[in-house]
């Protein structure tokens, strides 16, 4: 009976001490957290919802209320992909920092280009940031879907 009870009493303990043990979170990092945000599980579509230029609300055109972006995520690289727009363009895009990222492609012209974008929020279902392009603060607000 002193057996059966030891061997009941280490049973009850190794639960107690495993089932309590504490998990260790990993803290992610920014640009990790931006990068995950921006592709979700591999790619994600964006829609734009709204366009600011020198904080100044603009009406969307037809051609407006349809613009996506896809950013899609190099598995070889944590912070840095491709995209593409509903425009036909395509580049590449590389966070820069825990709110900036740039997207570089190649103009119509033939012109390599870049865009440097700042982050001002995002989330699972919404990106907004902001860049300047010919002198004018430029804001635009999507939604993923």
């Amino acid at each position: 009976m002193k057996t059966t009870f030891t061997i009941f009493l280490i049973l009850v303990c190794s639960i107690l001490f495993f089932g309590c043990a504490k998990t260790v979170d990993t803290v992610e990092a920014p640009e990790a957290k931006v990068s995950r945000l921006l592709t979700g599980i591999g790619n994600r579509y964006w829609h734009l919802s709204k366009i600011y230029v020198n904080n100044i609300q603009q009406t969307l055109s037809d051609a407006q209320m349809k613009y996506t972006k896809t950013y899609t995520i190099d598995p070889t690289k944590q912070n840095a992909g491709k995209f593409t727009n509903s425009d036909g363009l395509s580049g590449t895009w590389a966070i820069t920092g825990s709110i900036n990222y740039i997207e570089s492609f190649v103009s119509g012209g033939g012109a390599g280009l870049q865009v440097n974008y700042l982050i001002l929020d995002i989330s699972e279902n919404t990106l907004d940031v902001q860049y300047s392009a010919n002198n004018k603060l430029v804001r635009e607000v999507y939604y993923a879907y």
